[in-house]
């Protein structure tokens, strides 16, 4: 139920990612992360977090994530990456890609938690 419109390389640099902030992936406050969902007895009211993006030749991908907590806003959401040699989206040597969640929507397939 997760939307995503925008990459962000690490390592390519352009002139607006240069004046932004250094990202780094990092949970969010609802959320405890995967220490939390370790410890945890039974994983009622945990969601998954599906982040969706295209690829160089406009093929969908996605990744899930497990959050403890349902969030309500983008901000909630973490900076996630993947390797984007395996996309064609980035060289072997320098290619972790950053995602940037813009949007959340209810997963029409899934259902509501």
């Amino acid at each position: 139920w997760l939307g995503l419109d925008d990459l962000k390389f690490k390592g390519k640099a352009t002139a607006k990612a240069k004046a932004e902030p250094k990202a780094k992936a990092s949970k969010s406050k609802g959320d405890g992360g995967a220490n939390a969902l370790a410890m945890m007895k039974s994983y009622k009211g945990c969601v998954l977090a599906e982040y969706v993006w295209l690829d160089l030749k406009q093929t969908p991908r996605s990744k899930t994530m497990t959050m403890t907590t349902r969030p309500t806003k983008v901000e909630d959401l973490r900076i996630w990456n993947y390797d984007g040699s395996s996309t064609e989206q980035a060289d072997g040597h320098n290619s972790e890609v950053l995602l940037y969640p813009r949007a959340i929507f209810n997963d029409p397939f899934r259902g509501a938690p």
